[in-house]
């Protein structure tokens, strides 16, 4: 008989054991569900924020203002100088390319752009027959004055201000780079 007492104290001990682990588990899952609500709940304000400040940014940009404000007058006349009016809005006009590199790849690059820039200028003009026109910036004047000095003195063998655009002699006139 103590035998069976011994097994029946063992078995009691055993669901007690298994009680309080379910109790653990219990409050263990109670604590994972309410970190996940808290999670939930962070997200969507995360979200909300976000959203709030992608509106604030909206709202304070430049762009925003620009459509909510009322058009600005098409011509202005400039009291410094005489006769020249500012007829071309900002993102109108055209903006030159720079030229900075050396290589062959980086000069065909640039001739690219600048192409492109002459048509669109000349694109312009003519859209507007008979008005103030877009003044194309001349070649010479989009490329670094460091870079014109390297390409005088390595590949032309001149020094710079011998060179002249009307001459053809700089790489950048009418016929292209050299080479």
């Amino acid at each position: 008989m103590s035998m069976n007492q011994q097994l029946m104290a063992e078995l009691a001990e055993q669901r007690q054991r298994q009680q309080e682990l379910m109790d653990q588990l219990a409050a263990q899952i109670a604590t994972a569900q309410s970190h996940k609500r808290g999670l939930r709940a962070a997200a969507a304000s995360s979200v909300q924020q976000a959203d709030a400040i992608d509106e604030m940014h909206r709202r304070t940009s430049a762009r925003w203002h620009a459509f909510t404000s009322a058009a600005a007058p098409a011509q202005q006349v400039c009291s410094n100088q005489h006769g020249t009016q500012m007829i071309y809005g900002f993102q109108e006009v055209p903006k030159a390319p720079t030229f900075k590199g050396s290589t062959k790849v980086q000069k065909r690059r640039f001739m690219d752009q600048y192409e492109a820039y002459r048509r669109q200028i000349h694109l312009a003009n003519t859209q507007r027959p008979g008005e103030q026109q877009v003044i194309q910036m001349p070649l010479s004047g989009c490329i670094d004055p460091m870079a014109i000095e390297r390409i005088a003195f390595w590949e032309i063998g001149k020094p710079s201000h011998e060179l002249t655009e009307e001459a053809g002699v700089l790489p950048w006139s009418s016929r292209g780079w050299p080479g």
